[in-house]
């Protein structure tokens, strides 16, 4: 492990290069990521990241930009949800639905038309994205977009809510 010179890294302005990434992060977890970074003094680190950096921006500039909008941290909703008798409240859950969205699109995007062959570098971070359709889709057919939980939520909730109709539609007549 080094040993920071943090005269140098002032003299080579990492914190203002830092604050200048942050300031263009898309998403609060971005940003956290890049405030939190140091720098690396493994040269097979540096070239990765280099080559990795160097690929996106060629992306930006000359591609079609990834799906990355409203990319939000769910990290919490995930640790909350590995807590037994705990569960996600329909805001929650509508977060993990979007961010899985988002991983679906990125893990298509890496593998469309030439791009593994073009940007090895990002394929690589997009083929390691095995995001749960399963679990947007289950998402989707229990909480409609304004976070109501639907009837087709479970059978049980649906019989539920029938029986309450039929009793409210009685006490009318």
């Amino acid at each position: 492990m080094h040993e920071i010179d943090w005269h140098s890294i002032k003299v080579l302005e990492f914190p203002r290069v830092r604050e200048i990434v942050a300031d263009i992060t898309l998403s609060p977890y971005g940003r956290r990521r890049i405030e939190a970074m140091s720098p690396l003094f493994d040269r097979p680190e540096v070239e990765k990241r280099l080559r990795q950096s160097a690929q996106m921006r060629d992306i930006v500039r000359f591609e079609e930009a990834p799906p990355l909008e409203q990319l939000d941290d769910i990290s919490e909703l995930v640790d909350k949800s590995r807590i037994e008798g705990i569960h996600l409240d329909p805001k929650g859950l509508l977060a993990v639905k979007s961010f899985l969205e988002i991983a679906i699109a990125l893990s298509i995007y890496g593998k469309a038309q030439d791009r593994p062959e073009k940007f090895p570098e990002i394929a690589a971070i997009t083929s390691r994205l095995h995001p749960r359709r399963d679990i947007a889709v289950g998402i989707g057919k229990a909480i409609d977009p304004a976070g109501e939980v639907l009837n087709t939520a479970s059978p049980h909730l649906g019989k539920i809510r029938r029986n309450q109709r039929f009793k409210d539609y009685e006490e009318k007549q």
